[in-house]
């Protein structure tokens, strides 16, 4: 006999705010169970469905499916975060503050995030554990009408307009 384990999400958008709730079945066969979040818009931290979230965007998963991390967009009255999800005891605490987060990818060996923060037209990379985090690039030159223009070059010289996804190829 074999067992899988998977972990996804689901979300559903109210208005401009995503809410979301993530769930994991440790067997296909059986029914889905919520791990966190309240299904409404909030930066509650907790336990299991005591948690929230606020604008999630993105979801990376730890190559062992032991923990979550969610990157939260927020607004002008909720700043950015990544959210950490103990999958075994449905923790949710805050890992990082990132405002406009928006795609988020985990490094193979689980060591580093990588973070799109849309309105800073930029990729973070973020230490794990620890939290440090460094522009790895973008944030490039305005053009004379003051947009962000698309650039080829390495780092903080690089151009992206509204980064929201991105991958980590093995």
């Amino acid at each position: 006999s074999s067992s899988s384990s998977s972990v996804s999400s689901s979300s559903s958008s109210s208005s401009s705010l995503g809410t979301c709730s993530f769930e994991h079945s440790a067997n296909p066969l059986y029914p889905v169970t919520s791990v966190a979040g309240q299904g409404i818009a909030t930066n509650t931290l907790g336990v299991g469905t005591s948690a929230g979230f606020y604008g999630p965007r993105g979801i990376a998963v730890t190559s062992d499916g032991s923990t979550l991390y969610v990157a939260q967009y927020g607004t002008g009255q909720s700043t950015g975060y990544i959210r950490k999800v103990d999958v075994a005891t449905r923790e949710v605490t805050a890992f990082k503050t990132l405002s406009y987060s928006w795609g988020i990818a985990i490094a193979p060996d689980d060591s580093y995030l990588l973070v799109c923060e849309e309105k800073f037209h930029r990729i973070q990379k973020v230490t794990i554990p620890g939290a440090a985090s460094t522009v790895l690039a973008g944030g490039g030159p305005y053009t004379s009408t003051g947009f962000r223009s698309f650039v080829d070059a390495r780092g903080t010289f690089a151009g992206f307009y509204e980064p929201r996804g991105i991958t980590i190829d093995n």
